[in-house]
């Protein structure tokens, strides 16, 4: 498993305490990624990187399983695209080769990879291809657009919190606790996980500001208008 973390500003930007901030945020996971860490701020507008003046924050700790080098490391970067990504693709080599008969050159073994190509050739529906478990977030800088993914079974976590115009995402409650107004317990999801042992029944979590993405869906974040759609 790995740890993931993101930040988006739909309105206005962060600023470098904040960049600070989201790294201590993103290292709360550290036993989910022991092997590497890397942290990546954009200013989506002007589509630069820069931990001065930001509107996405990508923040990753990885556990290295099918490709042990460096270029397997996250956030991972293709042309235009950023990836942060939490799971495994079973059929991943399949894809890979089916990409590679239409042109895509790959620098790394990895599944991350070919989920990032996959976007970049199809788009966000190409995801009905993938067979595994999975929690990654695309940024598109050419696009202005953020796609958030989650597998079938929702078997990988993601939460988020929306503050305003501000919506952070993390593989855990605990990253997002800190960010908090305020912490209001979720009492009813409270009450079916003590008398029947289920909490991943629904998108509500423990807290009532924290949700977490459906499973077989895709948030889709348009930055140019901060509009937010659910793509199944």
């Amino acid at each position: 498993m790995c740890g993931i973390f993101c930040a988006i500003d739909l309105e206005d930007h962060f600023f470098q305490d904040s960049f600070s901030r989201f790294k201590k945020l993103t290292d709360i996971v550290s036993y989910r990624g022991p092997d590497s860490a890397k942290y990546i701020s954009l200013d989506i507008k002007c589509k630069t990187e820069t931990d001065k003046k930001f509107d996405v924050f990508l923040g990753h700790r990885r556990l290295s399983i099918l490709d042990l080098s460096e270029t397997g490391n996250q956030p991972m970067m293709v042309d235009d695209l950023y990836i942060i990504h939490n799971g495994e693709i079973f059929n991943y080599i399949e894809l890979r080769k089916e990409l590679e008969q239409v042109g895509e050159r790959f620098f790394s073994n990895t599944d991350t990879e070919v989920i990032l190509r996959l976007y970049k050739k199809y788009g966000s529906l190409s995801f009905s291809r993938l067979n595994g478990m999975w929690a990654f977030i695309i940024v598109d800088t050419q696009n202005k657009k953020i796609t958030i993914s989650r597998d079938r079974f929702s078997i990988k976590p993601l939460f988020y919190y929306k503050d305003n115009q501000k919506i952070y995402f993390s593989s855990e409650i605990k990253q997002l606790l800190p960010l908090l107004n305020t912490r209001n317990i979720d009492q009813d999801i409270i009450y079916k996980f003590l008398k029947q042992s289920i909490t991943d029944f629904n998108e509500h979590s423990f807290f009532k500001e924290i949700m977490k993405i459906k499973p077989m869906t895709n948030l889709i974040i348009d930055m140019s208008t901060g509009e937010i759609k659910e793509e199944r």
